[in-house]
């Protein structure tokens, strides 16, 4: 019989006494439980300060938004204005250059 197949039964009291095979499936009980609640604390840790920091990124993301459109607003919206009006100038080109072989 190996050793992995041996039970509490099988053993011989003369070769191992009782009271140390106990202590013994004591302190494997016992790793075996603070394994996983140190696992299960990990598991948790790390879920709880993803969402901690997920929520501190939304934050800090309004709050820097708001300093951006504070500090940079005529200038966006100039940037707006340039921007839109290069799109409707291109628009109007490509319209005239698709259009113009059509007409002919």
């Amino acid at each position: 019989m190996s050793i992995a197949q041996t039970t509490h039964d099988d053993i011989n009291a003369d070769d191992v006494p009782l009271e140390v095979v106990d202590y013994v499936r004591a302190a494997f009980r016992f790793a075996i439980g603070v394994t996983l609640m140190y696992g299960a604390f990990c598991c948790l840790t790390l879920i709880l300060w993803t969402w901690l920091a997920g929520l501190l990124a939304l934050i800090l993301a309004v709050f820097g938004e708001k300093v951006v459109l504070k500090i940079a607003d005529k200038q966006i919206d100039a940037a707006a204005q340039v921007t839109a009006d290069a799109l409707v100038s291109g628009y109007s080109w490509l319209r005239a250059k698709l259009a113009a072989p059509a007409a002919k």
